[in-house]
């Protein structure tokens, strides 16, 4: 399936492997997916800050047939919701 281009929201990352992340993103056409960001714990990954939790961001990904997971080629920073999360109550009711 080619490369897809959405805009979605960053729900939460968890580490798997050496340097790879996975992503659990939500988007408006696809709905809620989940996607290996490879070598996104890198300091010079091109993902940069765009994987934090909460954020709005462009994510290009692309997802075969029979896999549960997607692969996720970049990510572009659109807005930042780094002032909500460093909010400890405002955390606990969005999580």
């Amino acid at each position: 399936m080619p490369a897809r281009l959405s805009e979605s929201f960053i729900l939460h990352t968890y580490p798997f492997r050496e340097s790879d992340l996975i992503v659990s993103f939500f988007t408006r056409d696809q709905g809620k997916l989940r996607g290996v960001a490879r070598r996104a714990r890198r300091p010079k990954s091109n993902f940069g800050s765009g994987l934090e939790r909460l954020s709005h961001a462009t994510m290009s990904y692309y997802q075969k047939e029979n896999r549960e997971l997607v692969s996720l080629n970049s990510c572009g920073l659109v807005h930042s919701q780094f002032a909500l999360a460093s909010n400890y109550e405002s955390s606990v009711a969005l999580d």
